[in-house]
């Protein structure tokens, strides 16, 4: 077993060169791995698993905290709106349509929990967002707001905002009637 092959393999394998009838000895598969003695075990698992728990259980608490509050996160919200809005009108929006909005924000928060109009929501909400792109809102944008709220609120059409829009009289069929 001195040939060349064989001197060879010993230098470049080293010398721990073993025939084929010699079986070799492969290491255990880390797909499988040996279940480890209850002593052995650390308890990441049990702690991963309770720390799961602790945070769904969190976020159910968290939730139904927020359904229970949701009316008063609102509220708390368009209170927000209106100080960030109130620091954007134009200085040249009349006093009136100020009170006007001040007063339709009123309504809003004090309506909340009685009254929902989705539809009405969503308009006020789509006027908020095209507000967003402007620096100062002039009277257009201050009344368009203010009906927004109203609407939302229930007090649309109501004695305390007949005179903010202005309406076209009509003539009553009498009238039409006399008239050659």
């Amino acid at each position: 077993m001195d040939s060349a092959f064989y001197r060879f393999a010993i230098l470049r394998y080293g010398k721990g060169l073993k025939t084929m009838s010699e079986p070799e000895i492969l290491p255990p598969s880390p797909f499988a791995p040996v279940p480890l003695d209850p002593r052995e075990r650390s308890g990441c698992r049990k702690a991963a698993l309770g720390g799961c728990a602790f945070l769904f259980l969190l976020f159910i608490v968290a939730s139904i905290v927020f359904v229970s509050r949701a009316s008063d996160l609102l509220r708390w919200g368009l209170g927000l709106t209106e100080q960030q809005l109130a620091g954007r009108i134009a200085p040249d929006v009349p006093a009136e349509d100020r009170a006007r909005l001040h007063a339709a924000f009123e309504s809003a928060r004090a309506t909340l929990g009685t009254r929902n109009d989705p539809a009405a929501l969503s308009a006020f909400q789509t006027k908020l967002f095209e507000l967003q792109k402007k620096k100062l809102l002039g009277r257009e944008d201050v009344a368009g707001l203010a009906a927004a709220l109203e609407g939302m609120a229930g007090t649309a059409g109501t004695a305390g905002n007949a005179g903010a829009t202005e309406t076209q009289p009509t003539a009553s069929t009498s009238e039409l009637a006399a008239e050659p």
